[in-house]
């Protein structure tokens, strides 16, 4: 079951640094090179933020919109993000897969 956070994002995101871009793969192809449908998040914490920054990693980031590709990743739902290194951070392959299949 995909967790939701959708009550601890702020109201007023303007300027909040924790706003970020990521990427839903359609395909391992998309996950491997970092491309997809790209979506809005918000990291929790400063930390998990700087992971984020420098593109290394595994982490969380609660998505700020519905996901087209994909109608079960809805606002608010906790994705497992891989950083890339210099490409935009990504949903997790293997999270994704068990996520829709569910």
């Amino acid at each position: 079951m995909l967790e939701n956070k959708a009550n601890i994002v702020p109201e007023d995101l303007k300027g909040n640094k924790r706003r970020v871009k990521f990427n839903i793969p359609e395909n391992l192809s998309s996950y491997k090179s970092g491309n997809g449908e790209g979506c809005w998040g918000y990291i929790e914490d400063d930390e998990t933020y700087d992971q984020y920054d420098k593109g290394i990693g595994q982490f969380n980031i609660i998505l700020l919109n519905n996901c087209w590709e994909y109608p079960i990743l809805k606002y608010g739902t906790v994705c497992l993000v891989d950083g890339l290194g210099d490409k935009r951070p990504v949903v997790n392959w293997q999270w994704l897969k068990e996520a829709i299949k569910n």
